[in-house]
């Protein structure tokens, strides 16, 4: 079974418990500089809030490392184009953490007509 990410889920109603706020604080730390970066490239599709902002270092913060090393080398930020996948331009809808360690995304088109599932971050470039 899969454990799927949802990006517009995650920015809005991420919460830690009180156990984990200072190891993720640490991860958190680490990861600002680099998001960071990624907020303020003009190719951005979408300007998060502050506080969207330090949900995303969060939410990385306490992913396995296969979902972070793809999330932060494929931000939901960006827009994406592909090779096997009908041409079009896409935004990332989830992460999906499979069970044998595997990342694929499930896309969203766009326009908004539709999604692609299963998608290997190999076959994506920035569009």
């Amino acid at each position: 079974m899969r454990k799927h990410i949802g990006v517009a889920r995650l920015v809005y109603s991420f919460r830690l418990s009180a156990s984990n706020v200072e190891k993720v604080r640490k991860k958190v730390d680490n990861l600002s500089e680099w998001v960071d970066k990624q907020f303020e490239n003009e190719a951005n599709i979408m300007d998060w809030t502050d506080e969207q902002k330090m949900v995303w270092r969060r939410w990385l913060a306490v992913q396995p490392d296969a979902v972070r090393d793809i999330a932060t080398s494929f931000p939901p930020t960006k827009t994406y184009t592909g090779t096997g996948i009908p041409k079009d331009r896409y935004t990332i809808r989830s992460y999906d953490h499979n069970d044998n360690g595997t990342v694929t995304l499930t896309l969203l088109r766009e326009d908004g007509s539709g999604t692609v599932h299963g998608v290997n971050p190999n076959q994506l470039q920035q569009a």
